[in-house]
């Protein structure tokens, strides 16, 4: 029998590192994403998230159905603009979904099924929050000021992994949740001044650990989540804050993620 499954349908869900309530919040279940139950315990659940294979624990009461199969993607569209677009249930209840969420293809009322609940937009103009924009870093500046948030990654509070992962699951790629993930994808580049806008810049702690990753902008800023969703000055040193007067992440490599 196959492990049993589940999907997301509430806005947010928080991952937890531990099976309580005041533990880590290590990641964030967003509408539409697709998990596997791995054990339970009381009233949590143990899970996997299956677009990133990111384990935590989530609320039981949270979950919504668990089935005893797969659940589908097939056909799935992604939420691709930052704000909170409004979808109601089959009960007229109004839900908030933040970008990012992803969910099954609507029909041309804007209703869609995700097992045998039915869902649908509040506005018209629904196709509008499926178009992405014309690249990652105009994308990246729709989160300008967002909050900074550990586990997070909406525009409501995200941290730096958070951020550059929807940036790219708003452009068709699914990648890893934390940035020592990120940072085994794609191309090294090996001059920054070779380096082009939406490429990852990732950057060490003092034991070589990498602990930050941004979306590069030009050949002299960055946009990253630090405190906020922000703009800094880099060089070949890392990030330097105009703000305080000082350098705050040393820059490890930078590395380019193809789209195509």
């Amino acid at each position: 029998m196959s492990m049993k499954s589940g999907i997301s349908c509430l806005s947010v869900i928080p991952m937890r590192s531990a099976s309580n309530d005041r533990s880590e919040l290590v990641n964030q279940l967003l509408f539409g994403d697709r998990f596997e139950l791995l054990q339970t315990q009381g009233k949590w659940m143990k899970i996997r998230s299956i677009e990133d294979d990111y384990e935590g624990w989530i609320d039981r009461i949270m979950a919504g159905e668990i089935k005893s199969q797969a659940v589908s993607d097939e056909n799935a569209r992604v939420i691709t603009q930052p704000i909170l677009c409004e979808i109601k249930d089959d009960k007229n209840h109004i839900m908030r979904i933040p970008g990012g969420s992803s969910i099954p293809k609507p029909d041309e009322t804007g209703s869609f099924l995700i097992g045998d609940k039915q869902f649908s937009f509040v506005h018209s103009d629904f196709a509008d929050f499926f178009v992405p924009a014309a690249n990652i870093t105009d994308s990246a500046m729709q989160y300008i000021n967002s909050p900074y948030l550990w586990g997070g990654k909406t525009v409501l509070g995200m941290d730096c992994s958070g951020f550059t992962q929807i940036l790219f699951c708003m452009h068709g790629l699914n990648i890893p949740r934390d940035a020592s993930q990120q940072v085994e994808l794609g191309e090294t580049i090996c001059f920054r001044h070779d380096a082009e806008a939406g490429d990852l810049a990732f950057f060490q702690n003092s034991k070589g650990k990498i602990i930050h990753v941004g979306i590069i902008m030009d050949k002299e800023h960055i946009i990253h989540a630090s405190g906020s969703v922000r703009i800094d000055k880099l060089d070949h040193s890392g990030i330097y804050n105009a703000d305080i007067k000082q350098y705050t992440h040393e820059l490890s490599v930078i590395k380019r993620i193809s789209l195509e």
